[in-house]
């Protein structure tokens, strides 16, 4: 977000950390909206995240002003916030009870593997289309891209498998 926002004229660092900061106010309010729809189906999760992420980053890579490009940086952070523990909770559920703890410390590494990741593929992309903010209009595609197929996919949770709740959550 600073070099995004460096690029759209704002170059004081301090600046641009503090507004990044703001921004990220949007992981921890994703997470708090979660808890409160953690009960719809997977599948409905997981298509609210990949829309506020297709937004978010369209509007980061659209943005023709600093404040814009944050707002979008709010939004793409919205959906951080529910995606994380949608992964968590969808994946741990799927498990049995005895090699949870163990599947939460394999989600946690592959986690963190993303994070290492996903500024060298941004950089990569940036390079390969002419700049960070076209290369959030790439990433903008490959979470619509992420929409689809969580609408044509059959996410669901352990209990929701189990239970057949899945058809009255839809």
């Amino acid at each position: 977000a600073p070099v995004g926002l460096a690029q759209l004229g704002w170059l004081d660092p301090a600046k641009n950390g503090f507004w990044t900061s703001v921004a990220s106010i949007g992981v921890p309010l994703g997470t708090f909206i979660f808890s409160r729809l953690s009960k719809w189906p997977v599948k409905r999760l997981l298509a609210a995240e990949f829309v506020l992420f297709a937004a978010g980053f369209t509007v980061m890579g659209t943005a023709a002003a600093p404040p814009q490009f944050l707002i979008g940086c709010f939004i793409n952070q919205l959906g951080a916030g529910m995606l994380l523990p949608t992964l968590l909770v969808w994946a741990i559920s799927l498990l049995p009870f005895a090699v949870r703890s163990r599947g939460a410390g394999i989600w946690t590494g592959a986690m963190s593997v993303g994070q290492f990741l996903s500024p060298l593929v941004v950089t990569f992309t940036a390079k390969q289309v002419g700049g960070l903010l076209p290369a959030f209009t790439i990433l903008a595609a490959g979470a619509v891209i992420g929409l689809i197929v969580a609408l044509l996919g059959n996410f669901q949770r352990g209990d929701e498998r189990a239970n057949g709740t899945v058809a009255a959550h839809a």
